[in-house]
């Protein structure tokens, strides 16, 4: 007689799962809408990443868009590994090909242990372990038919019967539209995984750096344990990895799935953004032309320069190296294309993984200006006619009244006053009391109405800051500051073409520097460029900017604290910077595309120099178009120009003339002569490094 009970009792139970399942489907018929199709799901899929890319293509970081889970690009099926989908299929759906959605097999198995046939009895209103690939995916794409948007929440899960109804149905219909290889493609991009990682793609790449086709069968089945229970802890996943496994009659692999688990599922999640190259961006990088002409889902084409941009973060942490007994601990540089106006560097910090500084934008960051806003005001002194490029002006003791019985007396750096000097060498060796004495003529709303033009933000009007204006009292960006001196430098409808020259010739001529620079300095370069530094008050901030009709640089060096810095001027704290960056800049040539897929680089995509390199190699003195004059008292033979080369390489030669001279590593001089004189930096394979033409008269 057992046996006629327990035929009775599976009667009974067969007869209930067919009307549950026939209730359902009605209700599902009602409640439930038409799939989307496979092209539509696969059109709207949006990763939870986009690549910044520079102006050919390569990718430089990643930027995160959706916060509650992280995904990668669309994966094909013929990109995943078989074993993956070898176990996907084994411990998920393994009737997946002979079924048309729904495997009625495992939903009256659930039910069975849903109506208290089981250990765990379970109430019979709610279905669980019976769901196929198709029904997951069903669930997947319940709300507006993306798979990006719900899932947070996870497949599978416990459903009340009239849920089910409506994914039975839904499975029934995906099956008619869709074909296996679909459903199956759209599965894997859905599925959810440890953590917050969905989709195949950022599973093999975030657990075993390494692109899906590439798993072995123990990786596959360790990813695919965390399908059913996708948070349980490292001991249950690969228990049930292992139980996988064995279904393939690979025990073996048993003892070693414990020890992978551990050592991949404890640590941290491999995708995360590499902040070396763009520690922080800014929308102003943004290619907006090209981004206008995209879909949403695509990456963001910056105007970035990816080599540029990787040499310039290394010698912002070189030189902050160099400083490191001075606290200095910040840096910040910016690079624009003078024609244009793109930005082809963004360095807005040095990117050493600080967490405190992750996110501070030294590009963007106000501080005190300090004489870099000298130029604007000779600039707004020659537009109002007031001076011009020979006039004189008096540097000598100044008693400025403030009001209120207060009197303002400016000082040069040194302390020393010089009489009369041309505008020139006032502006380019950047002397106080001269500059205080130009503002009292050009006058402080005048002054600031051309700031407000070069697009310097929040100025205050109504006398707010009075004589020291001159001397940089006013907070300012690196961003404000390289903006106005690529329109003082290359132009545009602030300034006259007369001006501009005026103010070109000034600052790029290391003669007019001699008073306070002298005559070789670290401004100087071997080609022609104009350059200006600041320091403001306290040694708090050290600027230098400046350029050429090619590039506009910016350079910011300090500390983020507002700390002050220990005996740094801008000549030994951001000019340095500023020289090998103008080097760096003339010395780059446009390079092809790489044609790299930016997810090839998820892991990797860290500046393609070692931060240990040296800076770039070049020659520092002579400088281009310099006249050396010999001294008709002292005999040739004992007259020497010594040639001074930077960060010399083994293997570089110095040649004169088309003569070698010697290797760039020894200390070298020449016996000048009168004529035009030419001296060439080569490297260890005979390539041209730098180049300069002076003259002996």
């Amino acid at each position: 007689m057992n046996w006629m009970r327990q035929f009775l009792v599976y009667k009974f139970i067969k007869l209930i799962s067919l009307s549950l399942i026939l209730g359902a489907l009605f209700l599902g018929m009602i409640m439930s809408n038409s799939p989307p199709s496979f092209e539509d799901v696969q059109r709207n899929y949006q990763p939870s990443d986009r690549w910044l890319l520079d102006r050919e293509g390569n990718p430089l970081e990643v930027l995160r868009r959706e916060q509650r889970q992280r995904s990668l690009p669309w994966t094909t099926l013929d990109e995943v590994s078989p074993h993956f989908l070898k176990f996907l299929l084994q411990g998920e759906d393994h009737r997946f090909y002979h079924h048309l959605g729904v495997d009625f097999y495992a939903l009256g198995g659930s039910l069975f242990r849903g109506m208290g046939w089981s250990k765990k009895g379970r109430s019979f209103f709610h279905f669980r372990g019976a769901s196929t690939l198709t029904m997951q995916l069903v669930g997947m794409l319940e709300e507006n038919g993306k798979l990006t948007s719900h899932l947070s929440g996870r497949t599978g899960g416990r459903r009340n019967c009239f849920e089910k109804g409506r994914q039975i149905l839904g499975a029934f219909r995906l099956e008619r539209t869709w074909s296996k290889e679909q459903i199956l493609e759209a599965y894997v991009n859905g599925v959810s995984f440890r953590g917050d990682f969905v989709g195949i793609r950022v599973a093999s790449q975030g657990f075993f750096g390494k692109a899906p086709g590439f798993l072995d069968p123990l990786e596959s089945a360790l990813l695919v344990a965390q399908i059913r229970a996708p948070n349980a802890d490292v001991r249950q996943n690969a228990l049930r990895a292992c139980r996988l496994l064995q279904f393939s009659e690979d025990t073996d692999s048993c003892l070693q799935i414990q020890k992978i688990a551990t050592s991949t599922l404890n640590k941290n999640f491999l995708p995360s953004r590499n902040r070396n190259l763009v520690p922080v961006w800014s929308h102003d990088i943004f290619n907006h032309s090209e981004i206008s002409k995209m879909k949403g889902a695509e990456n963001l084409p910056t105007t970035l320069d990816i080599h540029l941009q990787t040499e310039v973060m290394v010698l912002l942490r070189e030189q902050l190296h160099n400083l490191r007994n001075r606290h200095v601990e910040d840096a910040a540089a910016l690079i624009l294309d003078a024609r244009s106006g793109e930005v082809l560097v963004y360095a807005a910090n040095a990117g050493r993984g600080v967490a405190s500084k992750e996110y501070i934008d030294g590009i963007k960051m106000r501080r005190q200006a300090g004489s870099t806003l000298k130029p604007f005001l000779y600039a707004t002194a020659f537009e109002m006619g007031l001076l011009n490029a020979q006039s004189l002006l008096e540097d000598s003791p100044d008693d400025i009244s403030l009001g209120n019985g207060l009197v303002y007396q400016p000082h040069n750096y040194d302390r020393t006053f010089r009489g009369d000097v041309g505008v020139g060498e006032a502006l380019a060796s950047s002397l106080n009391v001269p500059a205080v004495k130009v503002f009292k003529m050009v006058g402080e709303e005048r002054f600031l109405e051309t700031l407000g033009k070069l697009g310097i933000q929040n100025l205050k009007s109504g006398n707010f800051y009075g004589p020291s204006l001159a001397l940089g009292s006013l907070d300012v960006s690196l961003w404000e500051l390289t903006q106005g001196y690529r329109r003082i430098i290359h132009g545009d409808s602030v300034f006259s073409s007369d001006t501009i020259k005026a103010i070109y010739s000034i600052l790029s001529t290391p003669e007019y520097r001699r008073l306070t620079f002298g005559f070789n300095s670290v401004l100087n370069l071997p080609f022609s460029a104009a350059v200006k530094t600041g320091t403001s008050k306290d040694m708090r901030d050290n600027w230098c900017l400046g350029g050429n009709k090619n590039y506009i640089v910016g350079v910011w060096v300090g500390n983020f604290s507002g700390e002050p810095m220990w005996n740094v001027s801008g000549v030994s704290g951001a000019a340095p910077l500023w020289q090998a960056i103008m080097k760096l800049a003339e010395a780059h040539r446009p390079r092809k595309k790489t044609g790299e897929d930016p997810e090839q680089n998820f892991l990797t995509a860290t500046p393609t120099r070692p931060l240990s390199a040296p800076s770039i190699s070049f020659i520092r003195y002579p400088v281009e178009d310099m006249f050396v004059g010999l001294d008709p008292d002292i005999p040739i033979k004992n007259q020497s120009v010594f040639i001074d080369i930077v960060h010399p390489q083994k293997g570089h030669r110095v040649y004169l003339d088309g003569h070698l001279l010697g290797n760039a590593t020894n200390p070298l001089s020449w016996t000048p002569h009168r004529g035009e004189h030419q001296i060439k930096l080569l490297g260890a394979q005979g390539e041209e490094i730098d180049q300069i033409n002076f003259k002996v008269r």
